[in-house]
């Protein structure tokens, strides 16, 4: 196998409107750390893959299809060869083109078009530099993620919930020179990165965790893909029942303890990759709930949320021309297996149920599990999730333009198609 690394820096020059918290109302105010996008390419003779990684909140499926088009372009690599993540830091610039989106006149235009072009040199760098490596993966215990998902009476409230369900295990997908020397750490974890707020850019525990990880290991570059986290935050509460938000020495020290926990997994046992290489990628169609009346829209015309409001405006319009509105979303799902090593990635913001049940079902493989990845078609409960209600469930689907949140189906639809493709892989 061989590989190459390469990484650039994507910081704003200058303010920008932000991503992850709708209540913003002006753009970023400086840094408190930079923000990178690094490409690791795989080639194994015959077959070529590219993994991105991005400090940003994500892809929307347009820009998406957008940077996957202009790295074929410029670097020769098919939209399938190529896996595209953000970090999903809350702290970075807001990239999305949709026009049909919450955001949609909250874009840095300029910013986006030149972030094309970047990432598309990028994955041609990382191209250019191919060496022969050997690979392994790794696993070690992490625990600064807490389930956001607190049952009250009056319904599930995001705060800490100690008792609730998280994935405590950091997972890591290492390339070694040939002498040794690790060239490219790949490392998951399930949690939000949403320690901090505010107006400053920069790129939360993960772009710390990086940081360690790079201090550590000399001449390595190291890269984050986020874990199943729709419904886990960042362990930084208030003592009082709440979360809280920063300082930004807090991200830096959460950071530095998954950094530590990663390189706890490599100093341990560690298991080979090694083997048959190759990709696919599928659209998986996954059903919604029933769609709510024309009245039921009505309703939401004054709602205090003003991006609800303007949903439903938008549903109301569509009624009116007389088009349908949608009553499913396709998930992409993207499979890259090495040996029985698999990466399984996930266009959504995808809940940790998933994440523990797949493993389980996918053992003894050794899997990463990567939601964030190449779109974001919005949080995406399990089936127990869903009777529940919550944030994840019915409070945030209409960012997304969809008419109705998801049904319970989706776990088992998402499930079994995982567990086929890495079947026939």
């Amino acid at each position: 196998m061989k590989a190459g690394i390469a990484k650039v820096d994507i910081t704003p020059e200058g303010p920008v409107w932000m991503s992850g918290y709708a209540a913003r109302d002006r753009r970023s105010e400086g840094v408190y750390h930079n923000l990178f996008a690094k490409a690791l390419v795989l080639d194994n003779g015959e077959t070529q893959a590219a993994i991105v990684t991005t400090d940003l909140i994500g892809f929307d499926e347009q820009k998406c299809d957008e940077v996957k088009e202009r790295i074929q372009d410029l670097a020769g690599f098919a939209p399938d060869q190529v896996i595209l993540s953000g970090t999903h830091t809350h702290t970075g610039p807001e990239i999305e083109f949709d026009p049909s989106s919450y955001n949609r006149d909250r874009v840095n235009v300029e910013y986006s078009r030149e972030l094309t072009d970047t990432l598309a040199n990028l994955v041609r760098a990382a191209a250019d530099k191919l060496e022969e490596v050997t690979m392994d993966f790794a696993s070690a215990p992490c625990t600064i993620a807490v389930n956001r998902r607190l049952k009250t009476e009056s319904g599930i409230k995001m705060r800490p919930n100690p008792a609730g369900i998280t994935d405590p295990v950091v997972s890591v997908l290492r390339a070694s020179r040939e002498d040794g020397t690790p060239l490219a750490i790949l490392m998951s974890y399930p949690c939000h990165p949403t320690t901090l707020g505010d107006y400053l850019i920069g790129g939360d525990y993960p772009g710390y965790a990086q940081d360690a990880v790079e201090e550590a290991l000399e001449g390595c570059t190291a890269m984050f893909m986020l874990g199943c986290a729709g419904d886990q935050k960042v362990r930084n509460v208030d003592g009082r029942g709440g979360f809280r938000k920063g300082p930004f020495q807090v991200a830096q020290s959460i950071g530095e303890e998954l950094g530590r926990a990663v390189l706890l997994a490599l100093g341990g046992d560690t298991k080979p990759v090694e083997g048959l290489f190759g990709m696919q990628t599928e659209t998986v169609s996954l059903p919604l709930q029933p769609t709510p009346s024309r009245e039921e829209f009505e309703s939401w015309l004054d709602d205090k949320n003003r991006f609800r409001a303007v949903w439903a405006k938008d549903m109301i319009e569509i009624l009116d021309s007389g088009e349908n509105l949608i009553n499913d979303r396709s998930l992409t799902v993207q499979v890259l297996n090495i040996g029985s090593f698999v990466l399984v990635t996930l266009s959504a913001e995808i809940c940790v149920g998933y994440s523990l049940r797949l493993k389980s079902e996918l053992a003894p493989r050794p899997v990463i599990i990567s939601a964030f990845t190449n779109g974001m078609i919005g949080y995406i409960p399990t089936e127990a999730m869903v009777p529940e209600g919550g944030y994840e469930v019915d409070g945030s689907y209409f960012y997304h333009s969809m008419p109705a949140p998801y049904a319970a189906e989706v776990e088992e639809t998402i499930v079994a198609n995982v567990n086929r493709m890495v079947s026939n892989s």
